[in-house]
């Protein structure tokens, strides 16, 4: 005996208008994730970055009306930092960073004063300092910048160049052609123990490190090694060095006192290398 089963047409489910709206909208985003962005003539942040920009400068403004009607007593701090070769030791950056075997000033040094004082806000003024791409080098290979600055990237060579980094709280990789430009806005402060190291990714030996600070004391050497901060709190701080290229590193206490100029000269040498530097 034979059972005959009835079958049914497959009913087509009829999806409401705004469901086709909704793939359209979602699946766009999701394959361009992690995908290096071309660079325009001159990219801008995206409309966080700017609001977030805004929240700095906010910020900073809030700090000008809560010391109005304070007087803090301050002092100055200048010097030169100095590295001392060794010819038993030989120190393989010194012929790019020391204008002077004689004496011995160094170059690109990142010095900035730390306590909890400074963690509170200071007052500042923004910047958006340009780093180049020339002759296959980032230049400055070093920058030291305030949170809530903005960092200009541009290439002035006639070959596709990225900028890149994995550090901080906004990764980003950007392909950047011939006289193209990409600007990032730095929103969170690492300090001089976590700099934000750039790259390129075609260029593998094109590095740059990028230190960002919550506190205006903070600056990098020169060609003749000097650095000089103005109007800093009186107290007592620890007085940090880098030389991120160079790998050395050292700190030191000073204090500033009120209506006086600190000086100061720090001589680093091969007992400041980081372990594992050549």
């Amino acid at each position: 005996m034979l059972i005959h089963k009835k079958l049914y047409p497959i009913q087509r489910v009829r999806q409401p208008w705004y469901f086709t709206l909704i793939l359209w909208w979602i699946l766009p985003g999701c394959s361009q994730e992690n995908q290096p962005q071309p660079a325009t003539k001159d990219s801008q942040p995206n409309q966080t970055a700017v609001t977030n920009d805004q929240t700095a400068k906010d910020g900073a403004a809030a700090a000008d009306e809560t010391t109005a009607g304070e007087t803090l007593e301050t002092g100055s701090l200048e010097g030169v930092i100095y590295y001392d070769s060794d010819p038993a030791r030989q120190w393989r950056y010194s012929r790019y960073y020391i204008q002077s075997r004689s004496t011995g000033e160094l170059a690109e040094a990142v010095v900035a004063l730390r306590n909890t004082r400074l963690l509170q806000q200071q007052p500042y003024e923004a910047s958006e300092p340009v780093i180049d791409q020339r002759d296959y080098r980032f230049i400055p290979e070093t920058l030291a910048i305030h949170v809530g600055d903005r960092v200009k990237f541009t290439n002035a060579d006639t070959v596709l160049h990225n900028v890149m980094t994995r550090d901080g709280i906004d990764p980003f990789s950007v392909n950047i052609g011939t006289d193209g430009s990409y600007m990032h806005l730095f929103r969170r402060a690492g300090g001089i123990s976590r700099p934000i190291r750039i790259g390129c990714i075609f260029h593998g030996a094109m590095r740059s490190w990028i230190y960002v600070f919550a506190h205006p004391y903070f600056h990098v050497t020169q060609r003749d090694g000097s650095f000089s901060f103005q109007d800093v709190p009186a107290g007592e701080y620890n007085f940090d060095i880098v030389h991120p290229a160079g790998n050395l590193s050292t700190n030191q206490v000073v204090t500033i006192r009120p209506g006086e100029t600190t000086k100061l000269d720090v001589r680093l040498s091969p007992d400041d290398l980081r372990k594992g530097t050549p």
